[in-house]
């Protein structure tokens, strides 16, 4: 009786334990929701190609005290072009994940010569990145990695 009193208690900590982590890990954080970025193509050539400035798409929004305009290209290579993901539940049941290999960019922070950031762009408008300035590194992931009950169109900021 007394496990199962124990595991139900554990089960009803989990997500505050989870969170603490969060806060444990890092001492500021903000929450964007994807509404809050803007993304567009400033060049399509008129034919595709694999050429790095054939398609450029800026990314804009506004976290931890300043304004980011991101300047990205498709990454090439990042990915083999025969690979796979599969999803395997509990059952051991394989269902494939599409990746969409045209969703991963590489770039810089325009106006900052020595800036690099590497993006995954979902369709949702959803965004990963890593953004690195000479002054600071950020970080954005989605927020369900590390709140529980998160709006699924929420993001994490940080640095």
């Amino acid at each position: 009786m007394n496990l199962l009193v124990l595991l139900a208690l554990f089960l009803v900590l989990l997500p505050d334990i989870h969170e603490c982590s969060l806060t444990k890990n890092l001492k500021y954080y903000e929450v964007i929701h994807a509404e809050k970025f803007g993304h567009h193509i400033v060049k399509r050539g008129v034919h595709p190609s694999t050429h790095p400035y054939n398609k450029i798409r800026e990314v804009n929004f506004k976290a931890l005290g300043r304004d980011f305009r991101l300047i990205l290209s498709p990454k090439k290579g990042l990915l083999h072009p025969k690979f796979r993901a599969v999803e395997v539940d509990d059952d051991e049941v394989e269902r494939p994940i599409r990746i969409d290999h045209e969703t991963f960019y590489d770039g810089r922070v325009y106006g900052e010569t020595k800036s690099r950031a590497t993006v995954h762009l979902e369709p949702e408008g959803m965004i990963t990145a890593k953004i690195e300035t000479p002054q600071e590194t950020y970080h954005i992931e989605p927020s369900w990695r590390h709140i529980t009950d998160s709006d699924p169109e929420t993001m994490i900021a940080y640095k």
